[in-house]
């Protein structure tokens, strides 16, 4: 040994071991892996293609082990892998980049039957996500404020839907009855008092249905018969250097 493996059909004993499971660790550099037997694993395990390198080779024979671990490197027993960066486009690819390795799980360290079994390992990394965000009622005073730098500006937002006529209401908590009258109040905090603020592209959804449009995409409201006009308050104090302001009408909500 090592020596190619002879392959031939035959049967699985009732003693052969059986793999329980396979655990995958991955690391940028290497892969880890642990399998799990239910019996003592006298085989062999090597990456395909390579089992006449003593390094490829990650479970020697007559181990006896239940449990084996050993690590890939990502350059070595012919590991694959592929780019972050579309060649096409030049962009960041959607499908991320991932290595990837084929071990082979031998019970007998002499031959090689149809019981053997081959595992692809692949570990996949993404350069970016697409998310969909959306703001959370806070406490105005209590503010965890959300940050988005603008080239060295600094604003904090933050939302609240409030009961009754806002914009100095009590936060929502618990149910709300239909028709009650709510006020949706958003404001921004700058040091420097500089900005001002638009409300546009807002939306009402339970995360199941389409969502309702409420605002467009230039700030004007959509549905008047649910919605009135923002209006703004400067200078709303501490929580706020502008706050928008827009009250549900009673009947509708």
């Amino acid at each position: 040994w090592p020596a190619p493996p002879m392959t031939l059909a035959g049967s699985l004993s009732e003693d052969s071991p059986v793999i329980q499971d396979i655990q995958v660790q991955c690391e940028k550099s290497r892969i880890l892996v642990n399998i799990i037997f239910n019996r003592p694993f006298q085989g062999v395990i090597f990456s395909k293609g390579h089992f006449s390198n003593l390094d490829c080779v990650h479970v020697p024979p007559q181990s006896g082990l239940l449990n084996v671990a050993f690590a890939i490197k990502q350059n070595e027993c012919g590991t694959s892998v592929s780019a972050g960066i579309n060649e096409i486009s030049g962009q960041p690819n959607p499908a991320g980049s991932y290595v990837e390795n084929i071990i082979v799980v031998q019970f007998d360290p002499q031959v090689q039957d149809v019981f053997d079994q081959a595992r692809k390992l692949r570990c996949t990394w993404y350069d970016f996500y697409e998310k969909s965000i959306s703001f959370e009622p806070f406490q105005v005073d209590n503010l965890n404020a959300i940050t988005a730098n603008f080239l060295g500006d600094n604003l904090q937002c933050w939302m609240q839907i409030q009961t009754g006529k806002g914009p100095y209401s009590s936060e929502v908590s618990g149910i709300v009855k239909i028709g009650q009258t709510l006020t949706m109040v958003m404001g921004i905090k700058d040091e420097e008092n500089k900005f001002d603020m638009l409300v546009r592209n807002c939306v009402a959804h339970d995360g199941e249905r389409e969502p309702i449009p409420l605002v467009d995409e230039h700030g004007c409201i959509v549905r008047e018969k649910i919605m009135g006009s923002f209006q703004k308050i400067k200078d709303f104090g501490e929580a706020a250097t502008v706050v928008a302001y827009a009250h549900f009408q009673g009947k509708y909500t």
